[in-house]
């Protein structure tokens, strides 16, 4: 099943309902949401070859909370790789097939919850996580562009980051 055949078969009440129920924050915006999902409703999806896998995580690093971890896996190389996909275009993430465990442990309601809260992570509308994802490319590229001695100057290691930070017993050692 594709999220865009599960968002036409929910009703927005239901997931107004789980979003306030899985992030309670989600009040102050409960407003926009509502327009995003309708927004939704009138997009042409686009045909993608990721699959969405929403699953409960636990990091011991922050805290003793599960938390609700939505991704996409890549279904042409059955590697089982999970992808950040909170930059992809609202009309892919509708073309997107749902993993099947997913659809087993989360009602309908949820998963578009969860999948809306991800696709607006970096802002309310398509345009707008577009316009961040172009600025994340543009600096990627201004770094990838510079003289080792503008490296130098400019940047800093991870290491000396986490020092800076004092970040001990992280899972990026």
């Amino acid at each position: 099943m594709k999220l865009v055949e599960l968002i036409a078969q929910t009703c927005w009440k239901d997931v107004r309902d789980s979003l306030l129920s899985n992030y309670p924050d989600s009040l102050d915006n409960i407003d926009t949401y509502s327009k995003v999902y309708d927004g939704l409703l009138k997009l042409t999806p686009f045909l993608s070859k990721m699959m969405i896998s929403i699953s409960e995580e636990f990091n011991k690093d922050f805290d003793d909370e599960p938390y609700t971890s939505v991704s996409g896996k890549d279904i042409s190389d059955n590697s089982n790789i999970e992808y950040a996909i909170e930059l992809v275009s609202w009309d892919e993430w509708l073309g997107m097939t749902l993993e099947d465990s997913s659809l087993k442990n989360y009602s309908h309601s949820d998963i578009i919850a969860h999948c809306i809260w991800e696709m607006t992570f970096y802002g309310f509308t398509n345009k707008t996580v577009q316009s961040f994802k172009d600025e994340l490319n543009r600096r990627a590229t201004e770094v990838q562009n510079m003289t080792e001695k503008e490296k130098k100057e400019n940047l800093i290691s991870l290491e000396e980051l986490k020092e800076r930070l004092k970040i001990v017993g992280s899972n990026y050692d």
